[in-house]
Protein backbone atom coordinates (compact mmCIF):
# COMPACT_ATOMS: atom_id res chain seq x y z
CA UNK A 1 0.00 0.00 0.00
CA UNK A 2 2.76 2.50 0.82
CA UNK A 3 4.51 1.78 -2.41
CA UNK A 4 1.22 2.57 -4.46
CA UNK A 5 0.73 5.61 -2.48
CA UNK A 6 4.15 6.63 -3.37
CA UNK A 7 3.36 5.97 -7.34
CA UNK A 8 0.31 8.04 -7.19
CA UNK A 9 1.38 10.85 -5.61
CA UNK A 10 3.90 11.38 -8.01
CA UNK A 11 1.48 10.87 -10.56
CA UNK A 12 -0.54 13.84 -8.96
CA UNK A 13 2.07 15.70 -8.92
CA UNK A 14 2.86 15.30 -12.63
CA UNK A 15 -0.67 15.99 -13.77
CA UNK A 16 -0.92 19.32 -11.86
CA UNK A 17 -3.34 21.05 -10.01
CA UNK A 18 -7.48 20.05 -10.13
CA UNK A 19 -6.28 16.08 -10.94
CA UNK A 20 -8.53 13.79 -11.14
CA UNK A 21 -8.28 9.77 -10.47
CA UNK A 22 -9.62 6.57 -12.25
CA UNK A 23 -8.48 3.88 -10.02
CA UNK A 24 -8.50 0.56 -12.78
CA UNK A 25 -8.50 -2.84 -11.94
CA UNK A 26 -9.37 -6.06 -14.43
CA UNK A 27 -13.40 -6.86 -14.34
CA UNK A 28 -14.62 -10.62 -13.88
CA UNK A 29 -18.19 -12.09 -14.60
CA UNK A 30 -20.70 -10.99 -12.28
CA UNK A 31 -21.14 -14.87 -12.73
CA UNK A 32 -18.36 -14.95 -10.40
CA UNK A 33 -19.44 -12.44 -7.96
CA UNK A 34 -23.02 -14.06 -7.47
CA UNK A 35 -21.22 -16.92 -6.38
CA UNK A 36 -19.34 -15.50 -3.98
CA UNK A 37 -15.82 -13.98 -4.97
CA UNK A 38 -15.16 -10.79 -3.34
CA UNK A 39 -12.44 -10.03 -5.83
CA UNK A 40 -14.80 -6.44 -6.23
CA UNK A 41 -14.84 -5.75 -2.79
CA UNK A 42 -11.91 -6.12 -2.65
CA UNK A 43 -10.87 -3.55 -5.37
CA UNK A 44 -13.11 -1.11 -3.53
CA UNK A 45 -11.20 -1.42 -0.24
CA UNK A 46 -8.02 -0.97 -2.47
CA UNK A 47 -9.20 2.46 -3.81
CA UNK A 48 -10.80 3.63 -0.70
CA UNK A 49 -7.89 3.36 1.20
CA UNK A 50 -5.82 4.74 -1.63
CA UNK A 51 -7.80 7.77 -2.35
CA UNK A 52 -7.79 9.03 1.54
CA UNK A 53 -4.00 9.44 0.44
CA UNK A 54 -5.22 12.03 -2.11
CA UNK A 55 -5.47 15.88 -1.59
CA UNK A 56 -8.61 16.16 0.05
CA UNK A 57 -11.73 17.01 -2.24
CA UNK A 58 -10.04 15.16 -5.37
CA UNK A 59 -12.76 13.83 -7.75
CA UNK A 60 -11.96 10.32 -7.91
CA UNK A 61 -13.21 7.03 -9.56
CA UNK A 62 -13.18 3.33 -9.86
CA UNK A 63 -13.50 1.77 -13.24
CA UNK A 64 -13.25 -2.54 -14.36
CA UNK A 65 -11.83 -3.11 -17.77
CA UNK A 66 -11.38 -6.22 -20.37
CA UNK A 67 -14.78 -7.65 -20.67
CA UNK A 68 -15.40 -10.20 -22.90
CA UNK A 69 -18.81 -11.03 -24.22
CA UNK A 70 -22.46 -10.55 -24.01
CA UNK A 71 -22.21 -11.27 -20.06
CA UNK A 72 -22.55 -8.69 -17.59
CA UNK A 73 -19.59 -8.32 -15.54
CA UNK A 74 -18.17 -6.20 -12.78
CA UNK A 75 -19.08 -2.01 -13.17
CA UNK A 76 -18.64 0.68 -13.76
CA UNK A 77 -17.07 -0.10 -16.91
CA UNK A 78 -14.29 1.52 -18.48
CA UNK A 79 -16.19 3.45 -21.51
CA UNK A 80 -18.36 4.82 -18.53
CA UNK A 81 -15.99 6.01 -16.62
CA UNK A 82 -14.10 7.70 -19.85
CA UNK A 83 -17.03 9.48 -20.63
CA UNK A 84 -18.09 10.96 -17.29
CA UNK A 85 -14.02 12.19 -17.22
CA UNK A 86 -13.93 13.90 -20.95
CA UNK A 87 -17.14 15.83 -20.01
CA UNK A 88 -14.05 18.19 -18.16
CA UNK A 89 -10.37 19.50 -19.28
CA UNK A 90 -9.13 19.27 -15.94
CA UNK A 91 -5.80 16.21 -15.50
CA UNK A 92 -6.96 13.10 -15.37
CA UNK A 93 -4.77 10.02 -13.14
CA UNK A 94 -5.31 7.08 -14.39
CA UNK A 95 -4.29 4.03 -11.97
CA UNK A 96 -4.43 0.65 -12.29
CA UNK A 97 -4.90 -1.63 -9.31
CA UNK A 98 -5.22 -5.30 -10.43
CA UNK A 99 -1.88 -5.24 -11.93
CA UNK A 100 2.10 -5.89 -10.56
CA UNK A 101 3.38 -6.11 -14.48
CA UNK A 102 3.03 -3.83 -17.10
CA UNK A 103 0.38 -6.31 -19.69
CA UNK A 104 -1.79 -5.90 -22.48
CA UNK A 105 -4.57 -3.74 -20.51
CA UNK A 106 -1.67 -1.57 -19.17
CA UNK A 107 0.51 -0.74 -22.11
CA UNK A 108 -2.46 -0.88 -24.79
CA UNK A 109 -6.33 -0.36 -23.16
CA UNK A 110 -4.84 2.41 -20.94
CA UNK A 111 -2.35 3.95 -22.77
CA UNK A 112 -2.80 3.46 -26.22
CA UNK A 113 -7.01 3.56 -25.96
CA UNK A 114 -8.44 5.20 -22.57
CA UNK A 115 -5.73 8.30 -22.36
CA UNK A 116 -5.44 9.02 -26.51
CA UNK A 117 -9.19 8.94 -26.26
CA UNK A 118 -9.36 11.41 -23.24
CA UNK A 119 -6.96 13.93 -24.63
CA UNK A 120 -8.60 13.35 -27.66
CA UNK A 121 -12.13 14.88 -26.10
CA UNK A 122 -10.48 17.47 -24.43
CA UNK A 123 -8.92 16.85 -21.33
CA UNK A 124 -5.77 18.65 -20.70
CA UNK A 125 -3.26 16.09 -19.66
CA UNK A 126 -3.30 12.23 -18.82
CA UNK A 127 -0.88 10.57 -16.56
CA UNK A 128 -0.52 7.08 -16.12
CA UNK A 129 0.43 5.38 -12.91
CA UNK A 130 3.09 2.87 -13.29
CA UNK A 131 2.81 -1.04 -11.88
CA UNK A 132 5.18 -2.39 -9.72
CA UNK A 133 7.12 -4.59 -12.30
CA UNK A 134 11.06 -4.96 -11.48
CA UNK A 135 10.61 -2.40 -8.50
CA UNK A 136 13.42 -3.80 -6.19
CA UNK A 137 10.75 -2.69 -3.25
CA UNK A 138 8.03 -4.86 -4.46
CA UNK A 139 10.33 -7.77 -4.95
CA UNK A 140 12.09 -7.73 -1.83
CA UNK A 141 8.12 -7.56 -0.12
CA UNK A 142 7.42 -10.27 -1.79
CA UNK A 143 10.49 -12.29 -1.18
CA UNK A 144 10.01 -11.62 2.51
CA UNK A 145 5.90 -13.00 2.12
CA UNK A 146 7.20 -16.08 0.17
CA UNK A 147 9.96 -16.67 3.41
CA UNK A 148 7.22 -15.98 6.00
CA UNK A 149 4.94 -19.17 4.11
CA UNK A 150 7.92 -20.88 4.03
CA UNK A 151 9.15 -20.66 8.01
CA UNK A 152 5.30 -21.33 9.08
Amino acid sequence: MALQSEYLKSAMDEAGTGARVLFVAHGIPMREVKRGDNYPDKVSENAAMLAETLPAGTDWGLAYQSRVGPIEWTQPYLEDELERLAKSSDPVVIMPLSFVADCLETLYDLDRIAAPELLNRGVSKVVRVPVYNDDPRFIERMAQLVNEVCDA
